[in-house]
Formats: structure tokens, sequence, C-alpha cells
């Protein structure tokens, strides 16, 4: 006689809802990738008391956030809790927006540096004289090493230097938005440009000197200056030989894409977020 015995139970297991993350609705939110824990937001309660949404924000992030702050409004500006959220509302690209002290004047401004190697030793007076000297109606570049050094005064004509007062950019500006001076800034402008000159001997450098010149169009004690005249004759003649300003910048940065470098020939790496800063301010400027 065969004993029947009961059915085995099965081993099966039945599906189980995931756990919560602890830490993914703390300030600090969850370090782990990947978590094995659920990363979902809590409904909000029943009596309607605001909660803060610091917790919310996307699976795919795992950004380490300041403590305090909510992670949602961090990520995306918005929270639907808006004043009433109990976390700090901080968000990295409102912090510093664009303002009306300058065209193109914006948060990466602060955090960039020039994109030519700037000469700080060489005094107001100096680079006056011969800033004076090159924007003479007598004189005509001839070789691309003049154009070089003219840059190189320009780049100067800074506040940040020392020894270099608001009025003495101001007479660096006056001079070179003269005529005989937009003749030779518009010399730079028309110019071929070259990361590696190996390809263009005549070509100018086109991180030190090309966008040199432009980096000076782009400082504060320019766009903020109250000779706006002045200042719409520079840009004027960039509209005028705006074709070869955009053959250059898209041949060289291409050149530089290719290299993975912001390296010329001998000269000293410039910073990638000087050289957008620079281009970005002037086209801000310009339209």
């Amino acid at each position: 006689m065969h004993r029947r015995w009961p059915t085995s139970p099965s081993f099966e297991r039945s599906p189980q809802k995931a756990k919560q993350c602890h830490f993914f609705n703390t300030p600090g939110g969850c370090r782990k990738n990947p978590c094995r824990f659920l990363h979902s937001s809590p409904a909000s309660s029943e009596n309607g008391d605001a909660r803060s949404t610091a917790h919310v924000r996307p699976s795919f992030s795992q950004r380490n956030y300041p403590p305090g702050v909510c992670n949602y409004y961090y990520d995306t500006g918005r929270c639907r809790f808006n004043e009433n959220c109990k976390y700090r509302h901080e968000n990295p690209l409102n912090d510093k927006p664009f303002d009306n002290s300058g065209p193109g004047k914006s948060w990466i401004e602060d955090r960039a540096t020039k994109s030519t190697t700037t000469d700080s030793s060489i005094s107001p007076i100096e680079a006056l004289r011969k800033i004076s000297h090159y924007c003479a109606p007598t004189f005509t570049f001839t070789k691309p090493f003049q154009l070089v050094a003219f840059v190189k005064l320009l780049n100067a004509a800074d506040t940040k230097n020392a020894n270099w007062e608001e009025e003495d950019v101001q007479k660096v500006l006056e001079t070179v938005s003269q005529q005989s001076g937009l003749e030779k800034m518009s010399s730079i402008m028309k110019h071929p440009a070259s990361v590696s000159q190996v390809q263009d001997a005549n070509a100018v450098p086109f991180i030190l000197t090309y966008l040199g010149c432009f980096s000076f169009m782009a400082t504060d004690s320019v766009l903020n200056s109250n000779l706006n005249q002045r200042v719409d004759l520079l840009y004027q003649a960039l509209h005028t030989h705006y074709e070869q300003f955009k053959e250059n910048v898209i041949t060289c940065m291409q050149e530089v894409i290719s290299a993975r470098s912001f390296v010329e020939s001998h000269r000293p790496a410039a910073s990638g977020a000087s050289i957008f800063n620079t281009l970005t301010s002037v086209l801000l400027a310009y339209v």
C-alpha cells in the first residue's frame, strides 16, 4: 500500500517588495552606485505637511550634494514646495547668473583665466608707448612676430595686473580704436591663425595671439567702458572680418579637438575654460 504524501511546498520565492534605501531620502543622499535598495520618493503625508523634495532626484544621478540642500532643486532649479521646503534651495547654475554689468559676463568668468599668456611685468607707461608706436599711421605689420608682440601688450592692459588702473586701460582702448589703431586690430582679425605653425609659417598663434586680441575686447574694462562708441568700433571691425574670424575659430578648434590639447607649439598650456569664456564673451557682445 502506497502512502500518499502531502504535496511538498514550493521552493519558489514569491515576489517580494524591494526594501527602501534608508539613505536616499536623507539630505546627504545615497552614495552607493549601484545601490541594491529601492530609490523612490515617499508619498506626501495625509495632513498636507510640506515634505522636502531633497530625496527626489534622477535615479542615474550619484552626485555629492552639499549638506542640507534640496537635491531636486539642486539638480533642476525647481521644487514643488517652494519656500515651504525645509531644506535649503541652492542651484549651481543659478548662483552666478548673467547680469547687466556687461555683455558676456557669466558665472564661468570668475573661474577662468585669460586665454593668453599675460606679462604682468609690463608697466602701463611702457605698454602705452609701444602700442602707440604700433598704432601710428606710418607703421605697418610685415611679420607675424610683430602681431604677437602687439597683442602681448594688449593683454597686459588689465586692471587685474599690478600697477594697472582703469584709466590706463581706457587710454589703451582710445589708442586702438582710432582709425590707425583699428587698422592694426583689423590686421589681426583677418590674419590666418593656426595652433601648429608647421602648417603655415605666416599664421599667428591661435590661442596666444588671435584669441589674445579678442580677450582684450572681452575684459570688463572694455565691455563696461563709458567709451561706448570706441567699443562699438572694435566690434564693427569684428563684423567686417567675421568670415575670417569664423574660419579661424572652426579650423583651429578642430585642430585642438584632434590633438586633444590646448597646448600650442613651445608655449604654455592655456585653460580650455578660459578659451571658451573668451569666445562666448566676444560673441555675446557682438550680437
